[in-house]
């Protein structure tokens, strides 16, 4: 477990307000398992309650973005976490975790719920993706180090129509 320093920006008044926090269940979120945990059902309030609480939020179109780092985590890295949520409906579509170094994720794709896909093709990929199809909402994707079939630096948990968006190549 470790702390979090945390900035909410509330665009439209222009209002910062600096938090500390620490993951409230006082697990370890680095296992790869953690991420199962999200349903895709979570509110925005939820979702801070079970990461414990602070959260750099970015609007970006009809999304919000909450991003967790670590504190000595610079703002310029991709988050250890990042939660996407749809508006107005603030549903939440993308849940993403960031490794900073990659691990080995056997354990969350067995073979017979697994399917890899690659682009552009399985001779010369660019990017390799494990996709194991965890319920009718719920898609769960590693991005494949470069070579390996099992080492991952991201893993993301997404709807199907939502993975289609950020993969365009799972739809075919």
């Amino acid at each position: 477990m470790f702390r979090r320093t945390v900035i909410f920006g509330l665009c439209t008044t222009g209002v910062s307000v600096f938090l500390t926090s620490a993951f409230a269940s006082g697990e370890d979120d680095s296992r790869p398992e953690w991420i199962l945990r999200f349903q895709l059902t979570e509110t925005p309030e939820s979702v801070l309650r079970a990461m414990g609480g602070g959260a750099s939020i970015v609007h970006m179109g009809g999304l919000d973005l909450y991003e967790f780092r670590r504190a000595e985590q610079d703002a310029e890295e991709e988050p250890d976490w990042r939660f996407t949520f749809q508006l107005p409906e603030r549903r939440l579509v993308v849940v993403t975790r960031n490794y900073e170094k990659a691990l080995d994720v056997t354990n969350l794709f067995a073979a017979s719920e697994t399917e890899l896909k690659s682009y552009p093709d399985k001779e010369k990929p660019a990017l390799s993706l494990l996709v194991r199809k965890l319920d009718t909402r719920r898609l769960l994707l590693a991005r494949l180090e470069k070579g390996s079939r099992t080492m991952t630096d991201q893993l993301v948990l997404a709807s199907p129509p939502m993975a289609a968006l950020i993969f365009p190549f799972l739809a075919k």
